[in-house]
């Protein structure tokens, strides 16, 4: 336990720059995606917009332009996902119109490539075995589907760990470099008296990033609902 020794203002100014640099970096790749989605350059918008999502998970516009670029790309599974994720982060009405929107595209494609698998199906023709009837298309078609769901459940609950481990990281950095740069003393359990910051801002920074990691898991897990 710290306690207080001379009251000074704290030195943000480090803390403001890292903030204000992250996100300098999810503005630069919004921005880099749109230009190429605008030009209609999809295969290249995406990573951008990867991008933008990974350093700003709770961006609805990175997510919402994912979205859009995976459906125009042919990956309506995570497109799905993604406008799942968006609907769920907007606060604006007309965006959460558009999200659900693109989920009813994205369904009713899904829908039309599972019934034309069906009707392949059907017309090559009934085997009396069992065990040709245990491998059809249509069931490996299934199964791959099913494992494919389950990966990319892993897929998102791994992103979203290592994004909280991160956000994690940096606040024991913030943590440590509002120490080096303080301007307040406390007097230690040990008698020694150091430039250091209070319990109170410590706690408060460590709150602050398990309220963010909260937010991003409860996302994975509500996105991975759409995964069955």
């Amino acid at each position: 336990m710290k306690t207080k020794y001379g009251v000074f203002s704290a030195n943000l100014a480090l803390f403001l720059f890292i903030a204000s640099s992250v996100q300098s970096a999810h503005a630069g790749s919004l921005e880099d995606g749109i230009k190429l989605y605008n030009a209609k350059d999809y295969r290249g918008a995406k990573p951008h917009f990867e991008t933008a999502a990974r350093n700003s998970p709770m961006s609805w516009q990175a997510h919402f332009y994912l979205a859009s670029t995976m459906m125009a790309t042919g990956d309506l599974q995570g497109a799905r996902t993604e406008f799942t994720t968006a609907s769920k982060i907007t606060t604006n009405p007309e965006i959460g119109r558009r999200c659900r929107e693109g989920l009813e595209r994205v369904n009713k494609m899904l829908a039309g490539s599972s019934a034309t698998g069906t009707a392949r199906s059907g017309s090559s023709g009934t085997s009396s075995s069992s065990t040709s009837a245990a491998y059809s298309p249509a069931a490996a078609e299934a199964a791959k589907a099913s494992a494919g769901s389950a990966k990319r459940r892993d897929e998102i609950m791994s992103k979203a760990r290592a994004e909280c481990a991160a956000i994690r990281s940096q606040a024991a950095e913030q943590i440590k470099n509002e120490q080096q740069n303080s301007n307040q003393q406390f007097r230690h359990s040990d008698g020694s008296v150091k430039y250091d910051i209070s319990d109170d801002r410590e706690a408060e920074i460590n709150r602050e990033a398990e309220e963010r990691c909260k937010r991003i898991m409860e996302i994975a897990e509500q996105t991975c609902k759409s995964y069955k």
